[in-house]
């Protein structure tokens, strides 16, 4: 079994995927891989289709339905721009050829769709001068905290449910801090997560009355704070490497 990244191309014919914008759907194409399996083997025999909309590009496949019949899907047909086994359930398959497929999450997708509507109600935003909601830009540096990279990784928003994604964003607020502010203190209990928003923040550590750099964190990047199970977070000296602006969630909002 081999695997290579899909095109953007395909994921625009597959339902509801195509739904996408050109900009979510050129993120998925960088987590897609197609899946290539031999004809008589069964695709789902180690890996089923739960939690996930997996799609059928090329070659035949025949599903064996749980009342012993069976059907046939072949890739590129209209049938085939929909998720496997979503309108009708299988207990095993087998290849007919040599086949084509795709896997995606269903949480990865259900965020991506998220992110789309809200960029969606910013544009609308716009045209509402009283509206209380960060600028388009600042969605785009947001959306790091959901990539898929970082809810894998089990950050701080690894367990919170797309659904609430929005009202969370909400309850961000810029900050400001001059060129060489302390933020936060090692040592010290963090009582909000920051999101560099612009500007550079340096991470540094006393040791002997020495001062070592540890990292420098960019816009996108996040620090402080306690995850979303309140666990609490080392802290180090976090100061401006120049005048920054950044987004901050106050820890209550955790609980």
């Amino acid at each position: 079994m081999s695997s290579d990244k899909v095109k953007v191309e395909t994921l625009r014919g597959l339902e509801p995927i195509a739904a996408l914008s050109g900009t979510r759907l050129a993120e998925l194409a960088e987590l897609t891989f197609v899946e290539r399996v031999s004809k008589t083997l069964d695709p789902f025999r180690v890996k089923g289709v739960a939690g996930q909309l997996v799609y059928l590009l090329k070659g035949e496949l025949a599903l064996i339905l749980g009342n012993g019949s069976s059907e046939v899907v072949v890739g590129g047909t209209v049938e085939a721009r929909h998720p496997i086994g979503r309108k009708t359930p299988f207990a095993s398959a087998k290849a007919i050829t040599d086949v084509e497929m795709i896997r995606i999450d269903d949480d990865l997708l259900d965020i991506m769709v998220t992110w789309d509507q809200l960029a969606a109600a910013e544009e609308d935003a716009k045209r509402s001068p009283a509206a209380e909601a960060p600028s388009i830009g600042n969605w785009a540096i947001l959306t790091g905290l959901f990539s898929i990279n970082n809810l894998k990784a089990g950050g701080a928003f690894s367990q919170l449910p797309t659904a609430h994604i929005n009202e969370l964003l909400k309850r961000f607020k810029r900050v400001t801090a001059k060129r060489a502010d302390v933020v936060i203190r090692e040592g010290a209990e963090g009582d909000y997560y920051y999101v560099v928003e612009t500007g550079k923040c340096l991470v540094e550590r006393s040791v002997g009355g020495v001062s070592m750099r540890l990292a420098e964190l960019k816009s996108g990047d996040a620090f402080g704070g306690r995850g979303a199970g309140g666990q609490r977070q080392t802290q180090r000296d976090r100061h401006d490497a120049d005048r920054r602006d950044a987004t901050a969630l106050g820890q209550e909002r955790f609980q």
